[in-house]
């Protein structure tokens, strides 16, 4: 009986010891990018992505005539000691808003830091909203801080 005992405790601490080994954990490589990162929550619990931004004039002050949109980016790398910046452009075939009429693409940044950012879209209210739907598709571009991050997120839509 006592024979029985020592052999199970000496294989359960084998087993112990066997199992019990270090991994390496692997670090990130590759090129910093960044990537729209607007979610929505689904069922009170569940993060969606979301491909469109819904903004409207009709439910601001009557006497608001700019307003700026902060469209949310997030890191896929390092973060930096110093501030870095976003550069995002427009996907023309799918804009109907007129670039410097009823829109302005501001300089994104994310912060020393920090994995979140924001790029501003200043949407300015003009006469011809009042009949019309405007829609403003954005890509992220690559720049000296940052490239394309995850595909899926290049793309947002304000309407």
């Amino acid at each position: 009986m006592k024979t029985r005992n020592t052999i199970i405790i000496m294989v359960l601490l084998c087993s112990l010891i066997s199992s019990c080994t270090k991994n390496d954990v692997m670090d990130f490589s590759g090129p910093d990018s960044v990537y729209f990162y607007e979610r929505f929550m689904y069922l009170g619990y569940d993060e969606r992505r979301t491909e469109t931004i819904v903004y409207s004039f009709a439910v601001k002050p009557s006497d608001l005539e700019e307003d700026t949109i902060k469209v949310k980016v997030r890191l896929q790398g390092r973060v930096s000691e110093t501030d870095r910046y976003v550069n995002a452009g427009i996907v023309a075939d799918s804009t109907t808003a007129i670039d410097g009429t009823h829109f302005t693409i501001g300089q994104g940044v994310i912060t020393a830091g920090q994995y979140d950012g924001y790029l501003p879209v200043i949407v300015k209210k003009t006469p011809d909203m009042n009949n019309n739907v405007f829609r403003i598709k954005l890509r992220i571009e690559t720049n000296e801080w940052f490239h394309i991050g995850v595909i899926e997120d290049n793309f947002i839509a304000i309407e």
